[in-house]
């Protein structure tokens, strides 16, 4: 169970590499499932679940690559791949949320597309 600010729902959130088996197990028992995919991987899972909503949090290169510098955590060569590999075409996505600004901001915004989805009954 998901619950914030009054937001519930019934959901199981899946990291990436659990692996189809188990988000097949979540949709088959009635719940949603909240999927963190790689980049990349969006038109994979849109080919098993048709019915999924995705939705891309993008953020421009400059803001990524500032974030990155801050954490102290990555080297050049680290950054410079980073980068490179969250070029992806928002296109292949039902929605994109820009992370430019507060996690507040692109949370609500996620929050918004969820609930705009969500089964009036559940």
């Amino acid at each position: 169970m998901i619950s914030s600010n009054g937001w519930k729902r019934a959901s199981i959130l899946i990291q990436p590499h659990s692996g189809a088996t188990q988000v097949d197990a979540v949709l088959a028992s009635g719940k949603s499932a909240v999927v963190i995919a790689d980049l990349g991987r969006v038109k994979a899972l849109k080919a098993r679940c048709p019915d999924a909503v995705t939705i891309l949090i993008d953020v421009s290169p400059a803001i990524l690559r500032q974030r990155l510098i801050a954490r102290g955590t990555n080297t050049p060569e680290e950054i410079a791949e980073r980068l490179a590999n969250a070029q992806v075409p928002a296109e292949d996505y039902d929605h994109v949320v820009r992370n430019e600004g507060s996690v507040d901001a692109a949370l609500s915004a996620i929050r918004r597309i969820i609930d705009g989805k969500r089964d009036p009954a559940g």
